[in-house]
């Protein structure tokens, strides 16, 4: 079973609905190729860990009040797919994740004390400061605050 839910893909827009994140390259690889297509991010529900690298696209938004973003360290992987072993923080992968993120996610994320082994969250009026419902998606982004 996959850490993740696969994403919907449809003409002009990706759906995403409780992705769990999974390896850092991968995740700004899709995140790259989206933004390079110009397709609209669509987020709901849980979007954590390597899934938060998809708020780097100014067409992410998400979809509902209940939406929220889990922010943690990136951490050194190893093993089987299916059985990863998680080992220590990768302080390369971590910088790489924060300098994706816009300014006003990386803002949000040094107040609450960085990137670290505990997951922080981002939901209610704190993320619908940053990131646009997507119903106002395109009026403006917030994401510099």
């Amino acid at each position: 079973m996959p850490h993740y839910l696969p994403p919907q893909i449809e003409q002009n827009q990706v759906i995403i609905h409780n992705n769990h994140g999974g390896l850092v390259d991968q995740f700004l690889a899709q995140s790259r190729e989206w933004e390079y297509q110009g397709k609209t991010i669509k987020i709901s529900g849980l979007c954590a860990s390597a899934c938060t690298l998809y708020l780097h696209n100014e067409k992410t938004c998400i979809e509902n009040g209940t939406t929220k973003f889990g922010f943690h360290a990136a951490r050194i992987a190893w093993g089987e797919s299916n059985h990863p072993i998680i080992g220590p923080i990768d302080q390369n992968s971590t910088r790489i994740m924060m300098n994706y993120y816009p300014p006003g996610i990386r803002d949000w994320i040094l107040r609450k004390g960085g990137l670290g082994l505990n997951m922080i969250f981002l939901t209610g009026k704190e993320l619908l400061n940053l990131v646009p419902r997507c119903v106002n998606a395109f009026h403006k982004r917030h994401l510099s605050n």
